[in-house]
């Protein structure tokens, strides 16, 4: 292996950071050394290690192995793949983007740790060349949005009786007084530097959960506008999500503090038809749309900014309540004036301050004040805190076991991390979003990869990340966002051929007798040998009521039981239902702590399955489509079509590409054929037909002695 590798350095530039690079690579060796002797295996591992991506984007990666080559000629030809600079001037411009996010992979895990997620669709798509489908996301019509403004004003503009300055706060009467009023505010300024982005990160965020769509931006971003009035930052997020899964579903608006207020707004925007917001509301939409170089025209006045002002109530209590015209015709003449004097005076190094930056620093900073907190706390803006409003959709690749489809995953580690990595390919975006999701209008994250455990087995298993709102004044998933998930993950269900597919929502909290869920944070997905050590020891301890399920930052548990018997069998008395509770999370913890090392945090979850639960049946997952609203299930109705076809394709290469990957089950090839012939409406003919239920009771067993015979296994 050392020579190998001292073959690929020799060839590579005497530029001293790419032989850094290198070296990092070069230590991946022992990782390549305990994968199997396969050339094609062991090159498609290499994919993966640290520096990788850097090589491929210097064109310094070797080809792969093809025919009868040993992995020394691999490396030892002089061939090598085409650079990022190479595949621009060729015009191959979707490989030079993968060789772009590999490099960046590269860079973001600081060289020493492995970052998969952006290196894996180049290695899938050298090993079986899967393709992803071109994106047939549709958007939504955007309607013009118009904002009430108040009159500019100088600030020079006084009350002739009294020499105060028009709209400015009590007792700013004079140069002088102003002058200690700007002071004030360039101090607030100054201290609010690190919150100056604020906008910026939550216009970026509210792109990326849409999908880069202008129009479920905009009515994201009016979700948020409209929902802002009186609410803090969490519950603002909070209220705009509920409210923007209630219009994409179809149903009626009731979020927020002043719901009547919001669904004026949400309303026009979920049809495409022109809105007019008010004169705080306005500039925060403007602001939440800000992109990189451009400047709002007007800054966002609220409460924070009026007792940032000076602003006090009658009685000289803090300012709770709207502003007058005046009030924002003085706001904004002095944010004009503090920017120009941010901007002479390069505040914090910076000589790009706009109103919204200042606005935003002054607004962080006042609310450090009055809170007490860090001003890291305070700049929390919209793209902090998605993990409370986010439920897990927990799919694996492989499919029920019962169908015997590609059953050689089930001994064939590589075969079957290639199947999740393909699915997860063809069915996500550049950003690893999942578009079935996407194509809903649902706020998705990027997909974490991982894996699940079921049954004492560990198989690579997807979570994808989608943000849901409450009920209100509880921790329960609400029944909008409830819809979009289950939809979204019965088509998962339907395309991947699961019995069923689970999805949770857990918010920390609750009162002891409430929880039914830990949150274990590990940093980052919780690897094969956690989930199948948690598993077995909780499967050991809770006999199946309590189940790992994994995450984007570790694992969660979840109560799927009634735990009396738990207590029974290990003879634990309790002299009542909470004393119960005290007595199994004592125990989860102990053994979390013993196995991950993490004491879990307690919360409540509200999630819960779709599916048969016990095979593969269409039939139970159609309701849950069915029933979630005719313009999401339409746009699913369009994705699947492709996606099924897709799917089948790489199932096809697989086979082509493992001798051990076993053979295709019928159902799953025909409710796939279903679907990209007709969609759902198809599945639900032959259902109601009692075609695939047929198929399932008379193929499948034939399937599986087949498979068996093939592999040498007597038939059970």
């Amino acid at each position: 292996m050392a020579g190998i590798l001292e073959t690929i350095r020799s060839r590579v530039s005497n530029d001293p950071v790419t032989q850094y690079i290198f070296d990092i690579y070069r230590g991946a060796g022992g990782l390549l050394s305990d994968i199997a002797q396969s050339p094609q295996a062991q090159y498609f591992a290499g994919q993966f290690a640290p520096g990788a991506g850097s090589l491929d984007f210097f064109g310094q990666m070797a080809l792969p192995p093809t025919g009868e080559q040993s992995i020394m000629d691999v490396y030892a030809a002089p061939d090598r793949l085409p650079s990022f600079k190479q595949n621009l001037s060729q015009g191959n411009y979707f490989d030079a983007l993968l060789q772009g996010f590999g490099a960046a992979g590269d860079y973001a895990s600081a060289f020493p740790l492995l970052s998969t997620a952006l290196k894996a669709p180049k290695a899938i798509k050298r090993t079986i060349d899967v393709s992803r489908p071109a994106s047939s996301l549709s958007d939504i019509p955007r309607g013009a949005v118009n904002i009430t403004a108040p009159k500019v004003t100088d600030a020079s503009a006084r009350v002739a009786t009294t020499g105060k300055y028009k709209g400015a706060p009590a007792g700013i009467n004079s140069p002088q007084k102003l002058g200690a009023l700007r002071q004030n505010l360039h101090q607030l300024l100054t201290d609010g530097v690190p919150g100056r982005d604020w906008y910026q990160r939550s216009s970026e965020t509210s792109s990326m959960l849409t999908g880069n769509r202008p129009g479920y931006k905009q009515l994201y971003t009016g979700n948020l506008a409209a929902t802002s009035q009186g609410a803090e930052v969490k519950g603002n997020q909070g209220f705009a999500v509920k409210g923007y899964n209630q219009a994409i579903t179809g149903q009626d608006i009731d979020t927020g503090r002043f719901p009547g207020d919001v669904k004026a707004v949400v309303v026009p925007l979920s049809r495409g038809e022109d809105a007019t917001l008010g004169p705080k509301i306005g500039p925060f939409y403007e602001a939440a749309n800000v992109v990189p170089g451009e400047a709002v025209s007007r800054p966002t006045n609220d409460i924070w900014m009026a007792r940032a002002f000076g602003y006090t109530k009658s009685n000289g209590k803090p300012w709770d309540g709207g502003l007058s015209e005046a009030q924002h015709r003085f706001m904004d003449s002095e944010i004009a004036n503090a920017v120009q004097w941010a901007n002479e005076n390069k505040v914090g190094g910076y000589d790009d301050w706009t109103p919204e930056k200042v606005q935003a620093s002054i607004w962080v900073a006042q609310k450090s004040k009055t809170r007490n907190m860090p001003i890291s706390q305070a700049s929390e803006d919209f793209s902090d805190n998605l993990n409370r409003l986010t439920a897990n959709i927990n799919v694996e690749a492989e499919p029920a076991r019962g169908l015997m489809h590609l059953a050689g995953t089930t001994n064939d580690p590589k075969l079957s991390q290639t199947l999740a990595s393909g699915q997860r390919y063809i069915l996500s975006n550049d950003l690893g979003q999942d578009t079935l999701s996407l194509s809903t209008g649902a706020l998705t994250r990027p997909t974490a990869a991982g894996y699940g455990y079921y049954k004492g087995a560990s198989a690579p298993a997807d979570v994808l990340r989608v943000l849901v709102g409450t009920e209100k004044g509880t921790t329960t998933i609400d029944p909008a966002s409830r819809q979009l998930v289950e939809g979204i993950a019965s088509s998962q269900g339907l395309l991947r051929g699961q019995e069923s597919v689970g999805y949770n929502f857990v918010r920390e909290g609750g009162k002891v007798i409430e929880r039914n869920a830990g949150i274990v944070d590990l940093g980052n997905p919780a690897t094969q040998q956690q989930m199948i050590d948690i598993g077995a020891r909780l499967d050991s301890e809770f006999g199946g009521a309590i189940i790992p399920t994994n995450t984007a930052n570790g694992v969660n548990y979840l109560v799927v039981d009634d735990l009396s018997e738990w207590a029974s069998k290990n003879k634990i008395k309790a002299k009542d239902a909470e004393d119960l509770a005290k007595k199994w999370q004592k125990r989860l913890t102990e053994i979390s702590k013993e196995t991950l090392g993490v004491k879990p945090k307690w919360g409540i979850n509200s999630g819960d399955l779709v599916g048969s639960f016990e095979a593969f049946k269409p039939s139970a997952y159609l309701p849950y489509i069915e029933r979630m609203g005719e313009t999401p299930r339409g746009l699913l109705d369009t994705q699947v079509r492709q996606l099924a076809i897709d799917l089948e394709n790489l199932d096809e290469k697989l086979i082509k590409n493992f001798p051990n990957a076993g053979q295709r089950s019928e159902i799953v090839r025909t409710t796939r054929q279903a679907l990209s012939e007709g969609g759902f409406a198809k599945v639900r003919e032959l259902v109601d037909a009692g075609l695939l239920p047929s198929l399932v009771l008379g193929l499948v067993g034939a399937g599986l002695l087949s498979t068996q015979q093939q592999s040498g296994q007597p038939p059970s």
